[in-house]
């Protein structure tokens, strides 16, 4: 697990040392994902660089930019290859220097090129460099799990696994209305966009080529036909079992995190097959109980006879947990669990450089609410018609929160009501966002909406609709980000490719059944796991988010650097009315703090209007 980064001239011109200048400091910006060494290499046309975390082959042999051999490719790659033992065998190099994946990885590449990317199994993000054609071949991998940026600037190609690093070189640093509404909206850019004009984000299973100053993207195939299988659930545990064995190849420490909930239990679970005393840990909260499910996860350590520790967190610990994670982070993200996530690698990161955890599993199989909600709406029932009919609209959404029974009670019904009077299409989007368009258009009335384009007519669409938006952009985001903040490595079983793929070939019906969700999971561990995990309610990774929005509210109720623009004073004004919508809230508070951070402002041009 590293950063990269790279400058790479489109035309001939050679490199020059203020390029070199300007690599090193985007390398210092993200020295966390890699604290155990970094290096840069000089090449025909330009400059590459790496900060390594190490954690297969600890030694300075495997440090990157990685040369082969001869001196022809050079490789700097971000991520693990899981299956590299297995590719290793393929090859007919015999004297290898070091026992690294990535060592494997650029052979790999050198024999099969991009077509050898469907055979990788882990996560990754990379660029490889060939010297005697002058070739660039930049990809990620299949679910988006590490991240990729890049950008053309002044005829040169940019590229880092972290957004702010580009601003080492010079890049503009303007804010992009549409995708700013599309963060405010759904508390995270899409997929393709980042919040700065002109900034890309390479797409999950894409790759980029440069040759001659052409660049070109696609991407490669990677699900298989169908298999046919007798028992479902069998083959899926098998699947699940193999993926997690692979996940705990590695030559440091390595925990499992364990929420209490069923996909980080099973991954706990499957880990201690093969390691009976890996260490687990979970996190709570003071005084909130309704988001506590930390007795859940002992409970279930002790079932598994596994090491565990709970990580308490103070409330009033939580605005300084959020400007540390402001002092890091990227580009604006407005999930409020990160919070969370990143207090418990913080805790556990000075101790491990590796943890397995249970993402994934509910974009795979339906083990959201949202899911579940969506499926019944399309029933034509005496129950829908009544609560379509029920005076919910006049209490408004900043009443509503999470973590009390009946705010949060009330907020998934007067949500659920809202779904029923959505029209089909836009199902998706409703279910998507945190508030609706119009909310955004108070601010940028001649914005654009980004369209996810998702129509689904079946759970299946639903869930692919979940991998491509939610899941690599939100929750994978969050993960990659809270682990590398704090110098970790998170390894998600639940995205291994093979799972993934079986998964999306599943019938509904070994996803949700009526009330039960996530049923092949059921199904397969119900002779071996006990029965209270499956029946308990499923409460997320939250937080108290109406305190910390409280605290942010004090801070901002004086002058901010940001509020001289008149449309960061209406933003300003929104965040502190009390009835705007709490999550709402909360991401532009992010906002406004990131863009006075990082002195990023919004075009010139762009008035309070949106003009």
């Amino acid at each position: 697990m590293c950063g990269i980064a790279g400058i790479l001239h489109l035309d001939e011109s050679e490199p020059n040392n203020e390029l070199e200048r300007q690599l090193d400091s985007a390398l210092q910006q993200m020295i966390h994902r890699g604290p155990d060494a970094q290096q840069i290499a000089e090449v025909q046309r330009g400059w590459m660089g790496h900060v390594r975390l190490s954690i297969i082959d600890t030694s300075s042999a495997a440090n990157q930019p990685f040369w082969d051999a001869t001196h022809r490719y050079v490789l700097v790659f971000n991520g693990e290859i899981f299956n590299f033992q297995e590719l290793k065998k393929r090859l007919k190099k015999t004297d290898w220097k070091t026992t690294s994946d990535t060592e494997v990885l650029l052979y790999y590449l050198i024999q099969f090129g991009q077509q050898g990317l469907q055979d990788l199994n882990g996560f990754f993000a990379f660029c490889l460099y060939d010297t005697a054609t002058n070739d660039f071949l930049l990809a990620r991998d299949r679910m988006g799990e590490k991240p990729l940026y890049y950008t053309i600037h002044q005829n040169k190609f940019h590229f880092s696994s972290e957004l702010k690093p580009l601003f080492q070189f010079d890049v503009p640093r303007a804010i992009d209305i549409d995708t700013c509404g599309h963060f405010l909206q759904f508390g995270y850019t899409p997929p393709q966009h980042s919040i700065i004009q002109g900034i890309m984000k390479l797409e999950r299973q894409s790759f980029i080529c440069l040759n001659g100053g052409q660049m070109t993207q696609g991407t490669w195939p990677m699900d298989q036909p169908a298999v046919e299988v007798q028992d479902a659930s069998t083959h899926f545990r098998t699947l699940f079992s193999s993926a997690v064995e692979r996940r705990l190849m590695t030559d440091v420490p390595i925990c499992t995190f364990l929420s209490g909930g069923v996909d980080s239990s099973i991954v706990a679970f499957e880990a201690s097959r093969y390691q009976p005393s890996i260490p687990a840990f979970s996190l709570r909260f003071s005084n909130s109980a309704y988001l506590d499910e930390s007795e859940r996860a002992k409970r279930f350590a002790s079932f598994l006879g596994i090491p565990h520790t709970t990580v308490t967190v103070d409330e009033a610990h939580l605005p300084q947990r959020y400007e540390e994670i402001l002092e890091l982070m990227d580009e604006p993200f407005g999930d409020s669990s990160a919070l969370a996530l990143y207090s418990l690698t913080h805790a556990v990161g000075s101790s491990y450089k590796v943890s397995l955890s249970g993402d994934g599993g509910d974009e795979l199989l339906g083990g959201y609410r949202k899911h579940r909600a969506w499926m019944k709406a399309q029933e034509k029932s005496i129950q829908n018609a009544l609560i379509k009919s029920l005076p919910l609209a006049i209490i408004s959404d900043a009443r509503f929160g999470r973590e009390a029974p009946l705010s949060d009670r009330l907020r998934k019904l007067k949500r659920y009501q809202q779904l029923l009077h959505t029209p089909a299409k836009e199902q998706y989007t409703f279910l998507r966002q945190f508030v609706s368009w119009a909310w955004i258009q108070r601010l940028f009335p001649h914005a654009s909406p980004i369209r996810d384009g998702v129509d689904p007519m079946h759970l299946n669409t639903f869930l692919a609709g979940d991998q491509a938006w939610v899941l690599q952009s939100d929750m994978l985001t969050k993960t990659d980000r809270c682990g590398m903040w704090s110098s970790m490595e998170i390894r998600a079983p639940f995205m291994d490719p093979e799972v993934v793929t079986f998964c999306n070939q599943l019938h509904a019906s070994h996803k949700i059944v009526g009330p039960h969700q996530k049923v092949i999971l059921r199904t397969a561990y119900r002779d071996t796991l006990p029965s209270w995990l499956f029946d308990g309610p499923k409460k997320g990774f939250e937080i108290p988010l109406k305190s910390l929005v409280d605290a942010l509210k004090k801070k901002h109720n004086g002058p901010s650097i940001s509020s001289a623009h008149t449309l960061s004073q209406s933003m300003k004004a929104l965040a502190l009315d009390a009835d705007t919508p709490l999550a709402l809230r909360y991401n532009l508070f992010v906002l406004i703090d990131w863009m006075d951070r990082n002195a990023v402002k919004f075009d010139s041009s762009t008035d309070s209007n949106g003009g």
